[in-house]
């Protein structure tokens, strides 16, 4: 595996996290410790305060009424919004994975259906010529 591609980096800051201890998040993306400990102060606000969400291409915090949730669970603030920003370039290639994942299933699973018709009907017919042999008296 190519070093380049093994390296670990902040989603938030950029730091190199290859040799250093870090958070995963559910999506897949990795924090330093001190970029988690801000993530999680600052999306967890208390509940009298009104919780806040970090846009996915500018990084700015915002309130819920004040961005928007995409089909990707991404939130995109209103003003990244209107310039046509739609999705990351950083979930792009999971969605083209899982894309062409899908894509390939839809190919090959008629393909499996038909063996497992045709592994089904050998062994019908394997199992009916034993069963014809012991049925019909052999000639002397």
């Amino acid at each position: 595996m190519d070093s380049e591609e093994s390296r670990k980096l902040c989603a938030a800051c950029g730091a190199d996290l290859t040799d250093q201890d870090h958070h995963r998040s559910r999506r897949g993306k990795y924090y330093c410790l001190a970029c988690q400990e801000e993530r999680r102060s600052t999306l967890l606000v208390g509940a009298g305060s009104q919780r806040l969400y970090r846009c996915v291409f500018c990084n700015a915090q915002v309130a819920r009424k004040d961005c928007h949730r995409n089909r990707y669970g991404e939130y995109v603030c209103r003003s990244c919004q209107s310039q046509g920003r739609r999705w990351s370039a950083s979930q792009s290639t999971r969605r083209s994975l899982r894309h062409a994942a899908g894509k390939l299933w839809r190919i090959t699973r008629p393909l499996i259906y038909l063996g497992a018709c045709l592994a089904a009907l050998g062994v019908a017919y394997v199992v009916l010529g034993k069963i014809i042999q012991t049925v019909t008296p052999s000639p002397r």
